[in-house]
């Protein structure tokens, strides 16, 4: 009797260990089928709920790291087909000359990719149209003279060397 009790918690182990097995299997097959419809975030959740089942196992751990990245691929491509969606109206509202339409887009385009030149350049361009004046005098105006700093020397570069070693000697003496 207690053989059987053993047999039996055995057969029930086994039993419990297929069980396990076959949920396994099935959230595994059903990320797999996800994965590959591109739904990224959803198969890495079903192979994150396999690996609660067993979490060893190295070739399910790499497909929830491929699906990270795979997805945030797939983010940076709608963010930069955003991204164009509004540089495209923008230029087209500035070649209707409608300039403050094309202003509001270029800012959106700015704040969306700060790194990129174009939007800027296009905004300085509306506020020459649109202030031609203030951009003039900004651009026109004479730069502001420097006044000359140290002792002006009018000898060739021997000569200015020369100086020049002459008066790091003096610094360090009076250190």
């Amino acid at each position: 009797s207690e053989t059987q009790q053993i047999m039996d918690d055995i057969e029930n182990a086994n039993s419990q260990d297929a069980e396990a097995k076959k949920k396994f299997n099935k959230l595994v097959e059903d990320g797999d089928k996800l994965f590959k419809v591109g739904k990224y975030l959803d198969a890495k959740m079903m192979y994150e709920k396999a690996l609660v089942i067993e979490s060893s196992n190295a070739a399910l751990l790499k497909k929830v790291s491929e699906c990270d990245r795979l997805e945030k691929e797939k983010s940076l491509l709608v963010e930069d087909s955003s991204y164009r969606k509004i540089i495209g109206a923008a230029d087209k509202n500035f070649s209707k000359k409608d300039y403050l339409k094309a202003r509001e887009y270029y800012e959106r385009a700015v704040k969306f990719k700060e790194n990129d030149p174009y939007p800027r350049a296009k905004l300085l361009e509306i506020d020459a149209i649109l202030n031609p004046k203030a951009v003039a005098a900004v651009t026109n105006a004479e730069p502001e003279k420097l006044l000359p700093l140290g002792i002006p020397l009018e000898k060739d570069d021997i000569d200015a060397l020369a100086a020049l070693k002459q008066a790091e000697i003096q610094r360090k003496v009076v250190k």
